[in-house]
């Protein structure tokens, strides 16, 4: 079936590991945009991922995962995927003219822009660092991710693990600082099977896209633990190719 005319739609999730029942879980959705962290795709990976995701009308920007000296699947950590349709307009950031290509972050964000018919946006999956709180680590992704939306001046809508329950994440002011809004899907009161009760994965938007967020959800009916998903839409039409 075709993707929706009139709305952007999103989905993806902290996958664990991207096996094939998580590709056809992903493959199975109605999105613009799917996006997949925790990865665990080498270079090699990504790779061959691309030639699947074409053959599904898809095109893939990775950042591949980082190697940990392990044995086995746990070989490799992070590692973030985001495929978007090829019937959008969209840019990764090397490709964005006037930025400097030192701005563009190395890893645990991906970033594009999509042309809207009446804005164009950024968007990103984010996978931050684990038991570290709003520390070192984290504060560095968050001053990467406020020089980049400085510079390109564009409404942003994040999604991923942020690795910070997003009390946490509202109180330390980030997200305010950037005029935007950290939201979490209103149908569940935890994100994650593990550890504390707590809501993990969530949305980070300009408060100028606030109003068009729709039917945005956390998803347990997943093949992957322990994380849930996210699916969310933007009620404004894409900019698509003309064939």
């Amino acid at each position: 079936a075709p993707l929706p005319a009139d709305r952007l739609c999103v989905y993806g999730s902290n996958l664990t590991y991207w096996n094939d029942a998580a590709e056809e879980k992903l493959f199975q959705q109605r999105g613009h945009v799917l996006w997949g962290v925790e990865a665990r795709k080498t270079k090699k990976g990504i790779i061959d991922l691309r030639k699947r995701a074409r053959q599904k009308g898809y095109r893939t920007i990775g950042v591949p995962a980082r190697d940990t000296g392990k044995k086995g699947p746990l070989s490799t950590s992070g590692g973030e995927i985001l495929l978007a349709s090829t019937s959008l307009v969209t840019r990764k950031l090397t490709q964005v003219q006037g930025l400097v290509r030192e701005a563009v972050p190395k890893e645990r964000i991906v970033l594009c822009t999509v042309a809207l018919k009446q804005m164009t946006i950024l968007i990103g999956c984010v996978y931050f660092h684990t038991g570290v709180g709003l520390e070192g680590p984290n504060l560095a992704l968050l001053w990467e991710l406020r020089l980049v939306i400085r510079l390109l001046k564009l409404p942003f809508v994040l999604f991923g693990d942020f690795n910070i329950p997003i009390q946490e994440f509202i109180e330390h002011g980030w997200a305010q600082d950037m005029q935007a809004q950290a939201v979490a899907a209103p149908n569940e009161n935890h994100t994650c099977t593990v550890g504390a009760v707590q809501i993990l994965d969530y949305l980070v938007l300009s408060e100028c896209l606030r109003p068009l967020l729709h039917n945005y959800i956390a998803d347990r009916h997943v093949p992957w633990r322990p994380h849930f998903a996210l699916r969310f839409e933007l009620l404004t039409q894409p900019q698509v190719v003309m064939i």
